[in-house]
């Protein structure tokens, strides 16, 4: 049975208050939502939501839960310091890194990509939700996509080994969805096809930024050879985690 801290608790308690007409504490309610929370399911999904960027992104278990290095890939865009017209956000999920773009950079044209048609009613809702411009389409990576041009491709693609998948823990492996979360192999099957394509769809000195497996920095700063001004940047705990190139 899944440990629960002190924190999920209150915000349990708060759900049942928050869903209970009156405003008052809801026992009921709260017994079933702790009961989720035991057996498991991500506190992030009995919410429904998350802050990501400053921005309220609706969640479910179509998409994965948007991390924190999710987030700080999104920073270090911003801190290029770089001006962004045309923007394209592949295996978008929820749209978290997307539409956190698309606030910031509030004049750029916004692509939102995905292979799942579940994924991109959830993207759909949070753009709209937050009002925030863009262009929702289906695409198997940047294969189904007319537009070129694009000042940036950004993705956090599914990079976790397959023989890994099953030693995952419960709370990803029960409920986060596999076709998010499983990159092949060596997890790099995905990320070795948008690096191949990208140039084709990326302006002249456009930007190519991936988050990746900690353990492959050296290995994908290979696969990006054809690029220029590569770079394996670190995430908050020190780990090779994004890879940024320029065409």
């Amino acid at each position: 049975m899944q440990k629960i801290t002190n924190y999920e608790v209150s915000r349990l308690k708060e759900l049942s208050r928050s869903n209970f007409a009156e405003g008052g504490f809801n026992s009921v309610t709260y017994k079933k939502l702790l009961e989720r929370r035991k057996g498991g399911e991500p506190l992030q999904y009995i919410e429904e939501e998350v802050i990501f960027f400053n921005i309220r992104i609706e969640i479910n278990p179509n998409v994965l839960i948007p991390r924190p290095e999710t987030e700080f890939l999104v920073e270090e865009i911003i801190n290029k310091n770089i001006r962004l017209k045309k923007i394209i956000d592949i295996g978008t999920g929820s749209g978290c890194i997307g539409l956190a773009l698309g606030k910031y950079y509030n004049d750029a044209e916004l692509h939102l990509t995905d292979i799942s048609k579940l994924a991109l009613v959830t993207a759909k809702r949070n753009s709209k939700n937050n009002n925030i411009k863009s262009k929702i389409y289906e695409s198997d990576l940047l294969y189904g996509v007319q537009d070129a041009n694009f000042d940036l491709v950004v993705a956090n693609l599914p990079y976790i080994p397959s023989e890994e998948i099953k030693d995952l823990p419960n709370e990803i492996l029960n409920y986060e969805p596999l076709l998010a979360l499983d990159g092949g192999k060596e997890g790099l099957d995905y990320i070795i096809q948008l690096i191949e394509t990208a140039r084709s769809k990326l302006l002249a000195g456009g930007l190519l930024a991936l988050e990746i497996d900690s353990r492959f920095g050296k290995k994908a700063k290979e696969l990006a050879k054809g690029y220029t001004d590569i770079e394996i940047i670190k995430d908050l705990t020190g780990r090779d985690r994004y890879l940024f190139a320029r065409r």
